[in-house]
């Protein structure tokens, strides 16, 4: 019984995780709104102008994002553990909050054509996009399973791989968008490893 208890009491703080990220990201939003502006055109690849809008079944990936960053607290069992998620967690917030206020940055993109990312579209107004913060979330819980979890590991890094895919293929992000929340990712991680782990 007390593995699910400590499972249940990480859940719950996971969930209240992803409710911070959402608060913070849209308050972000309307503070930076007014002075978002677009990416030079030399940052945009080939890969974000040849790739057409592609929702069916990306639309519903690239929303599992928020699902896949309470996946590291239901397998944890040491509190060192927690600690080192929960931290690199709040440090990727922080660098990637601090982006989007210093350099915000909005994305054109095609209306939408399914009712999912409709909803994404009315209430994100894409102009928090470098760096990906849906990229980054979701490297860090392949890090934490590959660091403290077992045969999953493999799961969890092919879902984080997808919703990164999904973000260009719902044209939420561009590429450029992704390498920057992964290097966020990896300083996040590393400096919550160096000081935690």
């Amino acid at each position: 019984m007390e593995l699910l208890d400590v499972a249940w009491q990480n859940f719950k703080l996971g969930w209240w995780l992803a409710v911070i990220w959402l608060v913070f990201y849209n308050g972000m939003q309307y503070l930076t709104i007014d002075r978002a502006k677009h990416l030079p055109d030399n940052w945009i690849t080939w890969i974000d102008s040849k790739i057409p809008m592609f929702e069916p079944g990306m639309d519903i990936l690239y929303m599992s994002s928020f699902v896949l960053v309470v996946y590291p607290y239901l397998g944890m069992r040491e509190p060192e553990h927690f600690t080192v998620v929960a931290v690199a967690y709040g440090i990727n917030m922080a660098i990637t909050f601090a982006c989007f206020t210093l350099y915000p940055v909005k994305m054109k993109r095609p209306p939408a054509k399914f009712w999912v990312m409709k909803i994404v579209q009315a209430t994100d107004k894409s102009c928090n996009c470098i760096p990906s913060l849906h990229a980054s979330m979701a490297l860090l819980p392949f890090f934490a399973a590959f660091s403290y979890g077992g045969w999953e590991w493999p799961i969890v890094g092919l879902w984080a791989l997808g919703i990164n895919v999904s973000t260009v293929f719902t044209k939420q992000h561009y590429v450029v968008d992704l390498v920057v929340g992964f290097v966020v990712a990896i300083i996040a991680w590393s400096i919550a490893w160096v000081i935690f782990g």
